[in-house]
């Protein structure tokens, strides 16, 4: 099965398929990284459809990670929480 990758932001999927001059760089390195993942197909999901990407977002909103470029898994404290198995 293809990776899908779902976004919640349309504007994003936009500039990835077309250009920004103002994010040319890092669109540059996101399609770096998506060349390297085998070219995963992008689709709009609305936030409230995709609990996890909104629990990461928030997570990742409370720390400094956009010094450098990560990917990451779901952290095992977020699976169970969207789940319902902790707090």
């Amino acid at each position: 099965m293809p990776l899908e990758i779902s976004i919640d932001s349309i504007e994003v999927i936009y500039f990835i398929s077309n250009d920004h001059e103002s994010y040319s760089s890092i669109i540059c390195e996101c399609r770096s990284l998506m060349q390297l993942l085998g070219d995963p197909k992008l689709s709009h999901t609305y936030r409230e459809k995709n609990k996890v990407a909104d629990l990461l977002a928030k997570e990742g909103a409370k720390k400094r990670l956009y010094e450098s470029t990560r990917i990451l898994q779901v952290p095992l404290m977020l699976q169970m929480r969207q789940f319902g198995q902790i707090y």
